[in-house]
């Protein structure tokens, strides 16, 4: 079992006085600090917590993670939000999530093609695929700064492949 975050023991011993997720929530992250448009919904605490349920549940289908994930946007602004994102127990569904932004630009960091050397047109790959290693998609460690040209090439047979070489020919990569 994994150990709990120093947040989530706090929330559990607040959680413990009164047996009320919303007001331990409160009492944790402060009376509404970093909730934003708590005029739209009765109890946006309350809110948060159902959509980080959903963004925690393996099982969601990812039309109601985005949906879920809107609404964090639309209720929380940036700082609470990386606050509750942070936690990792939320799994990556969406490439625009700012933990795949931050894996991309470490990998790219490294400055030159691990293939063949190159420094232009950098790109960002998985390793283990995106959609096959779920757990990995903003690990480091399965990350590999490739050129666009031997980003294509792994990918040959696959259907982000013909993508990739039309991209590559419009020189849009």
């Amino acid at each position: 079992m994994a150990k709990l975050t120093e947040k989530q023991k706090r929330f559990v011993d607040e959680y413990l006085i009164d047996l009320n997720a919303t007001q331990a929530t409160i009492r944790v992250f402060g009376n509404l600090r970093g909730f934003k448009n708590t005029h739209l919904v009765d109890d946006p605490v309350g809110m948060v917590a159902d959509v980080l349920m959903v963004l925690r549940s393996p099982e969601a289908p990812n039309y109601r993670k985005h949906a879920a994930m809107l609404l964090l946007k639309i209720l929380t602004n940036k700082d609470l939000r990386d606050e509750l994102l942070a936690d990792g127990q939320i799994l990556i569904f969406d490439r625009n999530d700012p933990r795949v932004t931050r894996w991309k630009k470490s990998v790219l960091s490294r400055g030159c093609c691990k293939i063949c050397g190159a420094t232009d047109n950098l790109c960002a790959h998985h390793v283990l695929h995106w959609s096959d290693y779920i757990a990995g998609r903003a690990d480091e460690k399965n990350g590999e700064c490739l050129c666009a040209t031997c980003h294509a090439k792994q990918h040959v047979g696959e259907r982000a492949h013909s993508m990739m070489i039309s991209a590559l020919k419009e020189g849009c990569v």
